[in-house]
C-alpha cells in the first residue's frame, strides 16, 4: 500500500512540474477572473519560477498584488515587467493606474505620458493620455488636462470618458459655455452613462435652469 501511495504522489508531482509556464499564467489569469486572487497568484508565481523573462506574467502579477491592496509588492512586479521589456506600454499604465489608486498623481502622469511614448497602437497611446489628463485634474492642472482630453477627442470624439471629463474641466479653465456640449454629448453615446446626468443637473443647477 505504501508503494502505492508513494507512486500516486510522484505521478502527481510530475504532473505539477510537468505544467508549462504559459499554462501555469492561463490558470493564474482563470482564477483571477474567477475572483480566487490567492489561488491566481500561486499560478502566475508558477508561470515566473518557470519562465522568469516574461513581462506579461508580472504584469498580471501586479495587477492580481493591486486587487489584494498590496501595493509594494505591485509596484515591484509592475516595475520587473518594464525592466525585462522597456516599451511595454501595458505596464506603464497599470503602473500608473496604481498610482492613480494611491494619490501618487506626478508618478502617474510620468508612467502615463511613458505609456503613450512607447504605445504601439492608437487606442493604447491614448487610453495612456486620457489617463494622464484624469491625473492632472486631480492637481488642478486644468488647462494641461484639457489639451490632453482634446487630443483624445480629436481621436474618439465618442469616447464617454472623455466627453465626460471635458465636461468637467470646461468650468475650471472658463469655458463653461462648451460644459454641456461635451456632457449631453456623453448621455447621446451613452443613454446609461448615470454620471453625465449628475453633472448635467449640477450645470442647469448653476445655470438657474
Amino acid at each position: 500500500m505504501k508503494s502505492i501511495v508513494l507512486t500516486l504522489l510522484l505521478l502527481n508531482t510530475a504532473i505539477l512540474f510537468g505544467q508549462s509556464a504559459e499554462e501555469c499564467y492561463q490558470s493564474a489569469r482563470k482564477e483571477w477572473a474567477a475572483d480566487n486572487n490567492k489561488s491566481a497568484l500561486k499560478w502566475i508565481d508558477k508561470a515566473i519560477a518557470a519562465d522568469a523573462d516574461r513581462e506579461e506574467y508580472y504584469d498580471c502579477k501586479g495587477l492580481i498584488l493591486s486587487e489584494q491592496g498590496e501595493f509594494q509588492k505591485a509596484y515591484d512586479a509592475f516595475s520587473m515587467g518594464i525592466a525585462i521589456n522597456p516599451k511595454a506600454s501595458g505596464i506603464y499604465l497599470n503602473r500608473g493606474n496604481l498610482f492613480l489608486s494611491i494619490t501618487q498623481f506626478e508618478d502617474a502622469i510620468a508612467d502615463f505620458t511613458q505609456a503613450s511614448i512607447v504605445a504601439d497602437n492608437d487606442t493604447s497611446k491614448y487610453s495612456a493620455i486620457m489617463n494622464r489628463a484624469s491625473a492632472k485634474m486631480q492637481i488642478r492642472e486644468f488647462e494641461s488636462a484639457y489639451d490632453d482630453l482634446m487630443k483624445c477627442y480629436a481621436f474618439d470624439s465618442t469616447e464617454v470618458g472623455t466627453l465626460t471629463n471635458l465636461g468637467a474641466v470646461c468650468d475650471e479653465i472658463g469655458r463653461g459655455d462648451e460644459t454641456l456640449k461635451y456632457l449631453l454629448k456623453a448621455v447621446e453615446v451613452d443613454p446609461n452613462f448615470y454620471a453625465a446626468y449628475g453633472n448635467i443637473g449640477f450645470k442647469y443647477q448653476e445655470m438657474g435652469e
